[in-house]
């Protein structure tokens, strides 16, 4: 462990300590080396046997140089010229995925020791005379947010309010007696007067425990916008020019609040967009440009408009309960690239909570990293990455890397995690997709990995206990699915008999991915969200359960058919090219019924 001793300009720096000095084997002694930490116009790290020097022109910097020497050690010595003015993450703390501020605080402890210096907050809040929105579902107190801004602020990082004003409001605006607030569903009325004080009050409130006057406003020309009350009341207008008279409404309050706001940038690239309405831009709302894969004639068109472009590209944690590096980092990196190219000074990354936020934060990390190392390095040098993660974040980049086999299955890129794990055992809606495949083979290697990772990755076993626990569930729960359709269709006794009794196995094994996801949701997540995934796994087992009775029965002779099983097989979710494709809603693949009338 290195011994170091801090001098210089280091008084603003004690409370962030606490939080990164438990995470690198460094320890601060009167007999240490001396390091000098001085203010600077760019980066840099270096320790000899006698002497150290940190300099910094951003707060978050010092935290990063700090683990460039934990890394490095005696011999350290780098400089570093930033890429981007800022990086760092929307994180969609909605949604089933309020995070308890200890577990931000050490999210954010990780950020700063990569160098992410920003964080945008999407959040549920209690807002004064508006005691609904976000009742019982553990919304945050201002004392919660509060701190979480306290520990942002001691590491370097500016954290930004994030709330919906136009789109995305299904939950928050729920309740009956909040209709006349609504367009249609989801979508608030434009221009009612009712709607702009409820939303400034959720301006106010979410604004309030934060240091930074910015607020990010949501606001995309959503499908539903202009086309239910707001047609009644006012006839057609098209899309853009709804949101141009709604960014103008927020323009007051924000005006009122004294705050800055940020809006998405999607309305300025939509072809009904005129030209007039792209340059009625404010200058003071900045744009977030988002795209998995970032277009350069995009960019050079928002660059055009009065407003300032950021760019967001999109996180790996939106597809389920397994995250997709596959899918986001190399086209982030590739973004990346672009937006260095195309002037883009500020770049995040948006990790979304969409279906019930499935999965964990803290797979994000390694994204998060090369964000960082692309920002202050100015490429995606893989090898180096994994190094800095083990700095950073004390874990093993391959491992989290593999968790993409929960998804890449031979030439299945799809989502198969997700619909294989939520499919019915009894009607097998994919069944037709899945054909010729055998995925419970892959499931039980994956099982025997995710264990190893288990024990390799102490800082984040129970993480990699819950994913040994859902590739057990998903093994034991594909041996069924690829067995129960062809066995009732040959009419084989002896097969439906040995099936019948793997039942129970299956049953113990979602039993146990439940008991494991408890555990990971309440170590990190407040408690609301979760009664979604016990619904949604209690039914799982109800219906495992279900089956197994159903062809034990035909086993013994007792029923002729199964008929969910015996039905012809029509393929659902599979390509022309024959590649399955994304299926990531629970209401689409549990049930071929109405869940709801």
């Amino acid at each position: 462990m290195l011994q170091l001793k801090l001098t210089g300009d280091i008084a603003g720096f004690a409370e962030g300590l606490k939080l990164t000095l438990p995470l690198l084997p460094i320890r601060l002694t009167d007999g240490g080396i001396p390091v000098k930490v001085e203010r600077g116009d760019r980066l840099t790290a270096a320790l000899t046997e006698k002497e150290g020097i940190i300099r910094w022109s951003k707060k978050a910097e010092f935290f990063r140089a700090l683990s460039l020497i934990a890394q490095n050690g005696v011999g350290c010595s780098v400089t570093e010229n930033r890429s981007f003015g800022h990086s760092g993450v929307l994180l969609d703390l909605t949604n089933n995925n309020m995070q308890k501020p200890g577990s931000l605080g050490m999210l954010f402890a990780r950020m700063a020791l990569m160098g992410l210096d920003t964080v945008f907050i999407q959040q549920i809040m209690q807002v004064e005379d508006y005691p609904r929105h976000g009742y019982l579902r553990d919304a945050y107190s201002y004392d919660e947010l509060k701190a979480i801004d306290d520990m942002a602020y001691s590491l370097g990082i500016e954290a930004v309010p994030f709330v919906n004003t136009l789109n995305e409001l299904m939950r928050d605006l729920w309740w009956d007696n909040w209709c006349p607030l609504l367009d249609v569903t989801g979508v608030a009325l434009v221009g009612n007067e009712k709607t702009n004080r409820y939303l400034e009050a959720v301006v106010k409130a979410a604004a309030a425990p934060y240091r930074t006057r910015r607020i990010h406003l949501g606001i995309y020309p959503a499908q539903g916008v202009g086309l239910g009350r707001y047609l009644r009341d006012n006839g057609y207008r098209t899309v853009p020019e709804i949101i141009r008279e709604h960014v103008g409404y927020m323009g007051e309050i924000l005006d009122k609040l004294g705050l800055h706001g940020v809006m998405w940038a999607d309305v300025y690239l939509m072809p009904e967009a005129s030209e007039e309405i792209k340059q009625s831009a404010p200058a003071s709302i900045e744009l977030i440009y988002r795209a998995q894969n970032a277009c350069a004639a995009d960019m050079a068109s928002l660059q055009k408009l009065p407003a300032h472009m950021m760019y967001a590209a999109e996180g790996c944690t939106n597809f389920g309960p397994a995250p997709r590096y596959d899918l986001t980092v190399a086209p982030m990196a590739e973004s990346l690239k672009a937006c260095r190219e195309n002037g883009v000074k500020d770049a995040f990354i948006y990790f979304k909570g969409d279906d019930g936020a499935e999965c964990s934060l803290f797979t994000a990390l390694y994204q998060m990293q090369v964000l960082a190392e692309v920002d202050y390095t100015g490429s995606y040098d893989k090898i180096a990455v994994k190094s800095r993660f083990a700095a950073c974040a004390s874990g093993d980049a391959d491992a989290f890397l593999g968790l993409d086999g929960f998804n890449v299955i031979g030439d299945c890129t799809g989502s198969p995690c997700k619909f294989l794990l939520y499919e019915d055992p009894l009607t097998l809606l994919f069944e037709k997709d899945c054909e010729g495949r055998e995925f419970s083979k892959a499931y039980a290697a994956l099982e025997e990995k995710c264990t190893a990772w288990r024990e390799q990755n102490p800082v984040y076993a129970q993480m990699f206990d819950f994913y040994a626990k859902l590739a057990a569930a998903l093994q034991r729960k594909c041996a069924w699915q690829e067995q129960a359709g062809k066995i009732v269709r040959a009419k084989d006794g002896a097969a439906a008999k040995a099936l019948a009794a793997s039942a129970p196995s299956a049953v113990y094994a979602l039993r146990a991915l439940k008991d494991a996801w408890r555990s990971l949701w309440y170590a990190t997540r407040k408690t609301s969200g979760f009664e979604v995934i016990d619904l949604r796994l209690g039914a799982l087992v109800q219906r495992m359960e279900s089956a197994g009775r159903r062809m034990a029965l035909f086993a013994d002779g007792k029923v002729d058919d199964i008929e969910e099983l015996s039905a012809e097989r029509l393929p659902l979710a599979t390509y022309k090219d024959g590649r399955i494709g994304m299926v990531l809603r629970w209401k689409d693949i549990t049930t071929p019924s109405s869940l709801i009338m």
